[in-house]
């Protein structure tokens, strides 16, 4: 003969009802994972390009200022520096005070839910244990098995963001793939003759990361037929004479294990008084003179006792040593 237990259900309409408060928290934070994503989703296209750029303007331009604060004073240039900034902080605070107030929404709404589903266990609890349907032990196994899945149900949704975000990583990728290929397109005409002139007119060109900075402004070149523009054959040219008459000082200039004098005359045979005319030139020679070796002072390779602006100013009287014929500055 089989015998019923009357409470074998074990606090069934309890996990019933906390099942259901776990399904609504679930429901809640997925929608808020979305919305999320679809902000983010939509700002990404909108300013892909432009709010990753003023982001990284953005940390450029304070630590600029910060180093080089002497120099913005000296040339008066603190308030258009604030202003530089102020205006680079402007995409970030847009896109982000939208994407903040649904993180924040969000997280409450979430951890209420959460709070209100104990409660509601308890209270069903208490009276499935009043009428004898269920125990305490029961009870509380109910709620922490609901609980505890709820928790990795909300740390396995984390992932799926990660999805969302090579989602919108790539869309940029998937654009250019979807575009049919024009090159093979077979309508259209042909032109009789081509003369291959090239002509520049009126052309404009700034930097995304400084759209202000004009680097081409009006620009007009016109290169006739069978004319050679800014290419030159050096395979007859002596290559030692070829790089003596061209200078670079890069952005992150490198500074070999040898004392300063040594750095500025690297590879060349330069007097004493030679190599302090160099400093002098490039207004380097003050801050050497006050080291207590002067130009006998070593450096690292990387040169991590001298501040950036010692080491590019070295760097730059290292070149204005060989007097060069051409010289390029890194931004």
């Amino acid at each position: 003969m089989a015998v019923v237990d009357e409470r074998d259900d074990n606090g069934g309409e309890a996990e019933v009802s906390i099942n259901t408060m776990a399904a609504a928290k679930v429901s809640s934070s997925s929608s808020i994972q979305k919305l999320r994503s679809q902000q983010t989703d939509e700002n990404k296209q909108n300013s892909l390009t432009y709010a990753g750029v003023k982001r990284q303007s953005r940390k450029t331009k304070s630590t600029w200022a910060i180093s080089y604060i002497r120099t913005l004073y000296a040339f008066t240039n603190d308030t258009l520096a604030k202003y530089s900034y102020a205006t680079s902080l402007q995409a970030t605070l847009r896109y982000g005070i939208p994407i903040s107030l649904v993180q924040g929404l969000g997280l409450d709404f979430t951890y209420g839910i959460s709070i209100c589903s104990c409660a509601l266990q308890l209270w069903v609890g208490r009276f499935l244990i009043l009428n004898g349907k269920a125990n305490g032990g029961e009870i509380i196994i109910a709620l922490f098995a609901v609980i505890l899945s709820s928790i990795g149900l909300n740390q396995a949704a984390i992932n799926f963001y990660s999805f969302e975000q090579g989602r919108i990583a790539t869309y940029k990728l998937f654009e250019m793939i979807s575009c049919s290929n024009s090159s093979l397109n077979q309508d259209g005409s042909t032109l009789a003759t081509m003369q291959g002139n090239i002509e520049f007119r009126n052309v404009y060109f700034s930097y995304l990361s400084r759209p202000e900075i004009l680097i081409l402004s009006g620009f007009y070149q016109n290169v006739p037929v069978r004319k050679i523009v800014a290419l030159v054959d050096t395979k007859h040219l002596k290559l030692e004479w070829l790089r003596s008459q061209i200078g670079l000082v890069t952005q992150k200039p490198t500074l070999l294990s040898l004392s300063i004098k040594d750095n500025i005359a690297y590879g060349r045979s330069a007097t004493s008084d030679q190599i302090e005319e160099a400093a002098k030139t490039i207004h380097a020679h003050d801050f050497i003179t006050s080291l207590e070796m002067g130009y006998e002072t070593q450096v690292g390779r990387t040169g991590l006792t001298l501040t950036e602006e010692q080491k590019i100013k070295i760097s730059i009287a290292r070149v204005v040593l060989s007097n060069p014929s051409i010289l390029l500055l890194d931004a």
